[in-house]
Formats: C-alpha cells, structure tokens, sequence
C-alpha cells in the first residue's frame, strides 16, 4: 500500500495490504485469546479515569446548563 506518486523519491518499503491485514487479525485474536491478563487492568485504568475527570466535566456542563436556564444567555459549555 502506498500513496507515493515517484517511488524512486521514497525509501520506504511497500507494505502489502493483505499482509497488513492479516497481521492485524493476528494481533487481535492474540488479544481476545489472552484478554484474561489484561481486561481487569484496563477496566481499573478505564473506571479510575472516568471517576476522576467524568465526575467533573459531567458536573461543569449542569452548573452552565443550569446558569445558561436561568439568564437565558447560551453558555459555552468547556470540554
């Protein structure tokens, strides 16, 4: 696969696309294989985050939701 237009200009390798597939394929059944070493840790790491920065965005958007119904002015609501 490539998206060079002078190939000679381009040191890189082409990679072939149905390889580049297949390995892809691999690498995920690898995963779902062994997702028992690793799916505790990523829903820790995922739940710890969502508690620390959720809990809060999801706080600041009422508080301008809120102020936004009561002043009727449209309030930038942060990310």
């Amino acid at each position: 696969m490539t998206r060079v237009k002078n190939h000679t200009q381009c040191p890189a390798r082409t990679i072939k696309e149905e390889v580049l597939h297949q390995a892809i394929v691999d690498v995920l059944n690898q995963m779902l294989e062994g997702k028992e070493s690793y799916l505790g840790q990523l829903e820790r790491n995922i739940s710890q985050v969502l508690d620390q920065t959720y809990d809060q965005k999801v706080e600041r958007a009422d508080d301008q939701l809120e102020m936004t119904l009561k002043t009727g002015e449209i309030v930038r609501i942060d990310k």
